[in-house]
């Protein structure tokens, strides 16, 4: 009995959509997403999907866990989006794409900001010329 409460009480792995690029999630960023607030996931998770779609230079993602090495108890899930862009194109995305988060987290309140900001990121990574496949990994 007691097995069956601790299975109710387990986060549900938090679904990642984003749209039209393949995008590979690693099993422990699906664990950690459950445990941020649904809502403020949620939200981030769409305003980047719709920034997605205008946005051909974008090839792939992945949803990674980030360990601070020298704070163990700290871990962040960060999504990386691969990019395929000049220098100056991707400066100006990632402008872009901080001004459309900082919007979405306008919607939240202070407590789900706090929780976004200490455990949510999204980078934007160059793709290597050797062609890494990591989201068909």
């Amino acid at each position: 009995m007691a097995n069956a409460m601790a299975l109710r009480s387990a986060p549900t792995p938090f679904s990642v959509d984003l749209g039209p690029i393949p995008t590979k999630v690693e099993p422990e960023a699906e664990q950690l997403l459950a445990r941020l607030p649904g809502k403020a996931v949620t939200a981030l998770l769409a305003a980047v999907r719709d920034w997605i779609s205008s946005q051909p230079a974008v090839t792939r993602a992945r949803v990674v866990t980030i360990r601070e090495p020298e704070d163990p108890k700290w871990t962040e899930v960060v999504v990386e989006l691969h990019i395929d862009a000049d220098t100056g194109n991707a400066l100006q995305m990632w402008d872009d794409l901080a001004g459309l988060l900082n919007e979405a987290k306008m919607s939240l309140s202070e407590k789900e900001k706090q929780l976004i900001d200490a455990g949510f990121g999204v980078h934007l990574v160059w793709d290597e010329e050797d062609g890494d496949a990591g989201a068909e990994d």
